[in-house]
This record gives structure tokens, C-alpha cells and sequence, in this order.
């Protein structure tokens, strides 16, 4: 059965690298480099008016949703990468760090006999988040982190384990979410006095800080082990430097915000 897990395996990262390629690639086509040059003729860079005299990076990621779900495996396939801007000089942050421009993952979470396991596949050598060289060690600490949270659940019964694989889906869903986050924090960590925006509220981060006090970990400790950036180093030099754009404004939006600021032991930082 393993045997044929890992040939599984091989032939899906063989084939995620193809469309990564491929996706990179489009710029040759002709359609889509007309397109681009359109593109850049409408939209110029426009100088900052005050206020800013730091390094801005923004963030953002995109995965293929939950076509690959089950109640007992998570895989997703995404990318991730950052643009620099700093004045009207526009560069990714790839392209400065030697990585590629957008990185791509294969992020696999399951349920096993033994408790969760986490597991993340970069498609790059040379990918600046979890490069090949730390993806085992990572996997491992994020297997660890997150079957010692939930073991509890795991050696109920049968209601405990539907609340276990209920909180393993969000807990999938969370460790993608964090991603971009995670990136956000290697960015900061390399280019000082810079500043990181995320495209989106940081509302689905700040607002499960209770999960320390419910399963012994939270978001930072999972950005730690992604970022390969301490969870002390993140709360003192990097947590006050990151910015998330909320893209509406409806009520329940408005609402956890201010509770996060209002009560104590609401989150971490600012929003």
C-alpha cells in the first residue's frame, strides 16, 4: 500500500511541476504577452505621498480550494510569492532573495492511526520558505504540533472522534491559510525596516488565539515552523509590521475586529 502511496505521489509532484511550468510559461504565449503590455500601459506605479519611506511588500497566495477533500485527508495544491515595492521600483521578492518568483506546494494533512499528519511538498529547489532541505523536518514538527493538540479526541470515542475530524478540516484549512502569513514573516525576517501587507483580513489568525489555551498551540507556532523564524522573534520584531486589507465591510467583519482591540486576550497586534 505505501508502495503504491509514494509512486502516487511521485507522479502527482511530476505533474504539479508541469503546470507550475507551464503557468510561468504563459508570458511566451502571444495572447497573454499583448495582454500584459496592455495591462502595463494603464497601470503605472505611483510614488508614495509622505509617510512611507520603508520597503512594502505585498503578499498573497492562491491554492485549488477543497477539490481534494475528504473526511480524513486534506491536499491542496498552491503558490505563493511577494512583490517589493519600494518608491516607483517594483521587484518580486524571489528575484532578490535568489528563489523563484511564485512558489509552489503540495500540502497533504490526513488522519492516521497514529494521530494527524502534515506533510508539505515544495515544487522549487530553491523556494524560500520550506525549501527541499527543510520540508521533512518541517513536516515532522507540524505532524507533531498538531497530533499532540488533538490526541485527546483521537483516543474517545466515537462522538470525540467526529469532533476530531471536524476540528482536523479547520485545522487543514488553517495551516493554508498560514502560508502566506508564513511567507510574510520570511520576508520581514530578510529585508529590515519593511513593511508586509496581506490581501485580506487577519481576523482568521488573530482571532484563534484561544486554540493555545485549548490545543497547546496557535497560528504563530505554526508560522514559526514554517518560516523557520522563532515565535519570540515574531511577537518582538516582526507581529507589528504586518497589514491585512479587509475587501468588505460588512458588519460581522467590523464587529470581531473591535473585539479583538476591546477585550483582553482578544489577539496579538493591531488591525
Amino acid at each position: 500500500m505505501s508502495g503504491r502511496r509514494d509512486e502516487l505521489s511521485v507522479k502527482l509532484k511530476a505533474v504539479v511541476r508541469l503546470m507550475l511550468e507551464d503557468y510561468r510559461n504563459l508570458g511566451k504565449v502571444e495572447v497573454f504577452r499583448v495582454r500584459d503590455d496592455f495591462f502595463r500601459s494603464f497601470y503605472v506605479p505611483t510614488p508614495f505621498r509622505g509617510g512611507v519611506d520603508q520597503t512594502v511588500v505585498f503578499v498573497d497566495s492562491g491554492h485549488t480550494g477543497k477539490s481534494y477533500s475528504t473526511d480524513s485527508f486534506h491536499l491542496v495544491l498552491m503558490n505563493v510569492g511577494g512583490v517589493l515595492r519600494n518608491g516607483e521600483k517594483i521587484e518580486y521578492f524571489g528575484h532578490r532573495a535568489g528563489g523563484p518568483e511564485v512558489e509552489g506546494y503540495i500540502l497533504y494533512a490526513s488522519i492516521t492511526s497514529d494521530g494527524f499528519k502534515v506533510t508539505i511538498h515544495p515544487l522549487d529547489d530553491n523556494s524560500l520558505l520550506v525549501d527541499t532541505s527543510r520540508a521533512e523536518v518541517v513536516s515532522k514538527s507540524l505532524t507533531s504540533l498538531v497530533t499532540r493538540g488533538y490526541s485527546g479526541f483521537l483516543r474517545g470515542g466515537l462522538d470525540f472522534w467526529e469532533v476530531g475530524v471536524k476540528y482536523f478540516r479547520r485545522v487543514a484549512n488553517y495551516l493554508i491559510s498560514l502560508v502566506e502569513l508564513s511567507y510574510c514573516v520570511k520576508v520581514l525576517s530578510t529585508i529590515k525596516d519593511s513593511i508586509c501587507v496581506l490581501d485580506g483580513t487577519l481576523i482568521r489568525w488573530f482571532g484563534a488565539v484561544k486554540l493555545r489555551a485549548w490545543l497547546g498551540f496557535d497560528g504563530l507556532d505554526i508560522a514559526s515552523i514554517l518560516s523557520g523564524v522563532s515565535r519570540e522573534e515574531i511577537l518582538s520584531r516582526h507581529l507589528w509590521r504586518i497589514y491585512g486589507i479587509a475587501k468588505t465591510t460588512k458588519f460581522t467583519v467590523i464587529a470581531r475586529s473591535r473585539a479583538l482591540l476591546s477585550t483582553v486576550g482578544g489577539g496579538y497586534g493591531s488591525i
